[in-house]
């Protein structure tokens, strides 16, 4: 189905293109009657900002002057702690200002190793001369002081000679090297580019290494070639190859361990033995450690399977093969008990839906919704019936996907700093997210006509207050996710409780797409969705009777590889259910 929607998209081109030229006189009175754009008044007080980062984080590499003097004078009571592993955007400005701090960790290095030089040809001499001259007297180690070791130096001419040189040069540099204040100025510097935000802390860590344990398990990875830095998910393959070493496989081990994943646990200390055994790796892990790691895991493993059933003494790797048999067993039902099975199976790539089913689903291009859509055709994707959910790709180009981003960054900075953002480690859902209204003054010359665009789709209401809610704008670092859920996200704080309806249909808009994973899964239906940049996803929310429609269930796959930014707006009037779903046939 990809190749005919590939194909419809280029036979469409160069429709397009004939028709402009023709239907645009005609067209014109009634596109301006669409009313796309929103009022001068709003454009012309706030324009939409010109970079997508403008002003929205400090530069890491401003000087200490330009930083509030309060957060440098107490930076401990003064930072900011916000979720650098469930937050693409801080994630970058991490990964930003870790280039600067490396930097000057490398100068550091080597004004230590210039210090430790003067520390060595001091000790060097001393050794060379004191020690070498007290060996050859031949007296007895009893008989040997610090007395009789000052009385040997200030006896001889060319001992004394050494001593006091080594006190007035060696001795003498060493203390200029400390005077010379490196540590103060690195110290300085370290805060200027940390500014007001702390730095990772150990929650951070935890996250982080909760991604790892996520995309390992979701995914299925090999757990030695996802160690060795080979990242793979069908026939996708990541191009760069850095990994972990020994110790960061047996840290992720013992923290899988107190989460109480157990089989997380054995397979990735695994990974931690074999870079020990085969590879070497002694320099960060010892065998003593690892032996201790190993009681511990295998003790809980113990508790937690039936060992006399294992055949074979690598009970580790059987007991994941035994859990990939029964994973394969359920993964084809479709209930909602069965939820978490098919979420994993959808995210890997497998096919869940018959043949039949498949046969059902086209692409086609929409014209006909309001006049609007002559010059700029819909080109829809079924991705199912009963539910109706479509995508309709390329609806926002580069330069609107670039207005919006310099609107939503801020927000989503802003948030963050406040701690109103979602921050929490969790294995239900781990994203960072913001409201944003579209009604906002700040907003609404670029966001108003996002909104127009929903409401031209069908003829729909979303712009009065209380017909829709603020665009939920939620964004997922490398590892990110949610489970499978119906009502996925907290409710728009800013409508009225009457205008808390039921959510008729949940449309998301795709800001930016992931190199790899961040699909969404309906669980219940068998259905993977691509995030393409730019395209809309659809669906309905209700059934007919107004009851939430169960075969909704869904949640979104972990990002393998790059980051996933999307737009929500969810639609709660009941009138409009039908035309948003209907009016294309």
């Amino acid at each position: 189905m990809a190749v005919d929607c590939l194909k419809m998209h280029i036979r469409y081109s160069a429709f397009r293109i004939t028709i402009v030229f023709s239907c645009f006189t005609f067209l014109f009175p009634i596109l301006t009657k669409a009313n796309i754009d929103p009022p001068q008044s709003v454009l012309q007080s706030h324009p939409p900002p010109d970079q997508l980062h403008s002003d929205v984080l400090p530069n890491p590499g401003e000087s200490i002057d330009n930083t509030d003097n309060d957060a440098i004078d107490n930076p401990v009571l003064e930072a900011v702690q916000v979720p650098y592993a469930n937050s693409p955007l801080y994630l970058n400005y991490l990964a930003q200002t870790e280039h600067l701090v490396h930097n000057a960790l490398e100068k550091y290095e080597e004004q230590l190793l210039e210090r430790l030089q003067i520390l060595r040809r001091y000790k060097n001499d001393y050794k060379d001369s004191v020690l070498e001259a007290v060996r050859q007297t031949g007296l007895p180690d009893a008989e040997i002081n610090d007395w009789s070791k000052a009385q040997i130096v200030a006896s001889n001419p060319l001992l004394s000679y050494r001593m006091i040189r080594r006190f007035s040069t060696d001795l003498q540099a060493f203390q200029d090297h400390i005077w010379q204040s490196y540590e103060h100025e690195l110290w300085e510097q370290l805060e200027s580019w940390r500014g007001v935000f702390a730095w990772p802390s150990e929650r951070d860590l935890i996250e982080a290494s909760q991604s790892l344990i996520r995309l390992h398990d979701v995914y299925d990875f090999d757990i030695n070639y996802f160690a060795d830095g080979e990242i793979k998910v069908g026939d996708l393959k990541y191009p760069l190859k850095v990994g972990l070493m020994a110790h960061h496989c047996l840290d992720i081990s013992q923290l899988a361990l107190q989460l109480g994943n157990i089989n997380a646990a054995a397979e990735w200390f695994q990974a931690a033995h074999l870079k020990v055994v085969q590879d070497s790796d002694e320099k960060t892990v010892t065998m003593e450690e690892l032996t201790q790691v190993w009681d511990k895991t295998y003790n809980v493993f113990q508790e937690a399977w039936p060992m006399q059933n294992f055949k074979s003494h690598d009970v580790f790797t059987e007991a994941r093969t035994l859990l990939r048999i029964g994973f394969n067993e359920l993964k084809r039902n479709r209930t909602f008990d069965n939820r978490i099975v098919n979420y994993k199976a959808l995210c890997r790539g497998d096919e869940l839906r018959t043949k039949a089913q498949i046969a059902r689903l086209f692409c086609y291009v929409d014209k006909t919704l309001n006049p609007y859509w002559y010059i700029n055709p819909l080109k829809i994707e079924i991705h199912s019936w009963k539910p109706f959910i479509y995508q309709i790709h390329d609806l926002l180009g580069p330069q609107k996907i670039s207005e919006i981003n310099a609107i939503i960054v801020p927000e989503m900075a802003a948030v963050v700093e406040s701690g109103t953002s979602k921050q929490q480690p969790n294995d239900i859902d781990s994203f960072t997210f913001a409201w944003i209204n579209d009604k906002n003054h700040h907003a609404s010359a670029t966001l108003y006509p996002l909104t127009r665009k929903v409401e031209l789709l069908g003829g729909l209401n979303a712009l009065d207050f209380g017909e829709s809610d603020a665009y939920h704008i939620s964004s997922y670092a490398v590892g990110n996710h949610y489970e499978p859920c119906y009502e996925c996200h907290e409710h728009d704080n800013s409508l009225s409780p009457e205008a808390l309806r039921k959510k008729t249909a949940t449309m998301h808009f795709i800001l930016h797409e992931p190199d790899q994973g961040g699909e969404l899964a309906f669980t219940m239906l068998g259905v993977l969705i691509k995030p393409y940049l730019g395209s809309l996803i659809v669906y309905q929310n209700l059934l007919p009777s107004d009851e939430t429609n169960k075969k909704i269930l869904h949640g979104s796959c972990p990002v393998v590889i790059g980051q996933k930014w999307v737009a929500t707006k969810w639609i709660r009037k009941a009138e409009d259910k039908d035309r948003l779903f209907y009016g294309t046939f």
